[in-house]
């Protein structure tokens, strides 16, 4: 497991601030994280010249490295292959902990270490640009992870694990992956919860992922299987390697799907994938008698800025956008690229002035955005304009697409009355703002429903 957020895309969205009077990363890690990854480094370099002092040079631990580093390099390879060359960054996995778990049943703690080492160096060396303290950290936990699996396996037999004969076999393996599976996720967990939640979003909900889990045993049960194979004769690891062939193409099925599901230059839902989610949202809010809210958000003078300084600085806005949307809705809120400079929302249990607070946050965000346009960071006056319909319980027999008619019309109303605003009405009061002929005037309610602010845009 790799359980660092590697880069990916390059977004182009740029604050004020620029990267030159930033400092670096390892710099802005907060003291708890730093001191985590000083600990686990220090713990493994400790353990490895311990166990190179303390213990016998055996011939069988050359071909161990050579034999482990063999099939992680062609496991790379083949997972290079089935990304046709392209780095996918967003993957939790690449079956690199596959070699420590192998190397632990086999060898000697500092085998362990330094076939770890091999592999995250040539994986890095073959395209994955991780930030290089991450990419340092990932190994070391991983190789802890082993070691930790290989004083189990010592524990539990007096003897090799793989010289154990029946059943006893499969419970002293089975140990042992149950044992480096949780230690590797209590480390990441660790750096996780230490660092700051923006920078470790990503990896927190990873370990959250049931998927991440199962796809690490399954990892977990290769390299076992790797060091089985081994200790009957390392020639028959050539037999095995098409195995890491299907294990790369097998690894790649849950990033190539969040991949179809994300809107490439937001890195919100594709406006599919929000409706596949959304719906079922509703009707479990229809089951618990809770209301909801569905957004339309539309971008104010978007064309202005294709047209003055092109698609590509256009795309960089979308990109500025998606980030401003991720920092003002809520975790539970479920937001998608609607189509061209149109996002929708929908925000499960929540009243409807709670909606609009929320709407005009995500707004204020929007208005505050500037990109770098010919090498300096410039706000392009780009405002939002929010419309959206608020279901009460009575309203949730109404379909999805009931609510975006109705959250239509009221941004529709906020584009009429200056846009730049916020406008969050009532299911049926939206229905009747979509359905008003163009030059009547939208009905007066008895309650002010808009949130205006002082400066308006384009």
């Amino acid at each position: 497991m790799e359980g660092t957020r590697a880069p990916g895309a390059r977004t182009g969205a740029r604050r004020a601030r620029t990267a030159a009077h930033r400092p670096a990363p390892w710099q802005r890690l907060p003291a708890s994280a730093r001191a985590c990854l000083i600990a686990a480094h220090a713990t493994l370099l400790t353990l490895t010249i311990w166990s190179a002092i303390h213990t016998t040079w055996r011939d069988r631990d050359a071909s161990v490295i050579a034999g482990l580093c063999a099939c992680a390099v062609a496991n790379i390879e083949w997972g290079r292959r089935a990304e046709h060359g392209r780095v996918l960054g967003q993957r939790p996995h690449k079956g690199l902990s596959a070699w420590a778990l192998a190397a632990a049943v086999l060898a000697p703690v500092w085998v362990v270490t330094v076939v770890t080492a091999f592999v995250y160096a040539y994986a890095r060396q073959r395209g994955l640009k991780v930030t290089l303290f991450k990419w340092v950290g990932s190994g070391t936990f991983v190789a802890l992870a082993a070691i930790a699996a290989e004083n189990v396996a010592e524990a539990v037999s007096a003897k090799d694990p793989l010289r154990a004969t029946g059943p006893m076999v499969l419970v002293e393996l089975t140990a042992v992956l149950a044992t480096f599976v949780v230690a590797e996720g209590l480390l990441f967990a660790a750096i996780a919860w230490t660092n700051d939640a923006e920078d470790e979003a990503w990896l927190r909900a990873q370990l959250r992922s049931r998927s991440y889990h199962s796809t690490e045993l399954a990892v977990g049960c290769t390299g076992l299987l790797t060091a089985t194979v081994f200790d009957v004769s390392p020639w028959l690891l050539v037999l095995f390697t098409p195995t890491y062939a299907l294990l790369q193409r097998a690894l790649l099925v849950e990033p190539l799907r969040s991949e179809a599901r994300t809107d490439a230059k937001t890195g919100l839902l594709t406006y599919r994938a929000w409706r596949d989610v959304a719906e079922p949202l509703i009707a479990g809010c229809a089951e618990n008698s809770t209301s909801a809210t569905v957004l339309l958000l539309d971008l104010d003078g978007f064309k202005a800025v294709n047209d003055d300084h092109g698609h590509l600085v256009g795309d960089d806005v979308l990109a500025a956008v998606g980030e401003a949307c991720r920092a003002g809705f809520r975790d539970a809120d479920v937001v998608g690229r609607f189509g061209g400079d149109e996002l929708c929302a929908l925000l499960p249990n929540t009243t409807i002035d709670r909606a609009r607070t929320i709407a005009e946050d995500v707004r204020t965000r929007v208005q505050e955005i500037a990109v770098v346009v010919d090498g300096h960071p410039a706000p392009l006056g780009v405002t939002m304009s929010i419309g959206g319909a608020f279901l009460s319980p009575s309203d949730m027999e109404q379909h999805l697409a009931a609510a975006i008619s109705a959250a239509d019309g009221a941004l529709y109303r906020a584009k009429r009355t200056g846009r730049n605003r916020v406008v969050v009405l009532p299911l049926h009061d939206g229905l009747a703002a979509k359905n008003a002929p163009p030059n009547v005037p939208a009905p007066r309610l008895a309650q002010p429903i808009e949130l205006r602010s002082t400066k308006t845009g384009a």
